[in-house]
């Protein structure tokens, strides 16, 4: 699943195994001939997790915004890893009461269904930074409203802390 000659399964975002093998053991290169290590020490098992970091962050402009008037959620999808990220899955949450008028991200295959925003691209480039913009008509009622973005890959990260951003507008009746 995960190349090589014989079948790998990757350690998980988190496990144990990252970073902790005892380096006198290290072999140079895992099963499929990453390099190692990736991170701090070797990973314990065939597999070396590379250091691979996709990300999301969002703004909203204008925040606050007027009830029924335009709103303009940014999301910029980051490649910091030290390989270009294969099967990029980008999902906007819209919030409850929001009107989807367009999504624009040159590159990227988008859509809207069911209150989320949907974009794939493949590969996203080592040291990428993209904007995927997300128009919506605000709610008629004033309060505060949360959308939320989240960015997955087909890659094998050490960390997803960065995966998910979210943000809250004040919308004014």
């Amino acid at each position: 699943a995960n190349g090589g000659v014989a079948p790998t399964h990757a350690p998980l975002t988190g496990s144990p195994t990252i970073n902790n093998a005892n380096a006198a053991g290290c072999l140079v290169v895992d099963e499929r001939q990453v390099p190692r290590p990736q991170g701090a020490a070797c990973d314990i098992g065939a597999v070396e997790v590379s250091n691979n970091d996709v990300s999301v962050s969002k703004a909203a402009f204008p925040n606050p915004v007027l009830a029924a008037n335009t709103l303009a959620y940014y999301l910029t999808i980051s490649n910091m890893g030290t390989d270009s990220a294969s099967n990029v899955a980008v999902t906007d949450t819209l919030p409850s009461g929001v009107i989807f008028v367009s999504v624009e991200a040159a590159g990227w295959t988008c859509d809207h269904f069911n209150g989320a925003v949907h974009c794939d691209k493949s590969p996203l480039a080592i040291g990428a930074n993209e904007r995927i913009t997300v128009t919506v008509l605000a709610p008629n009622e004033g309060g505060i409203i949360t959308n939320t973005a989240a960015v997955t890959a087909s890659l094998i990260e050490a960390s997803s802390t960065n995966n998910v951003a979210s943000i809250t507008t004040t919308v004014i009746a």
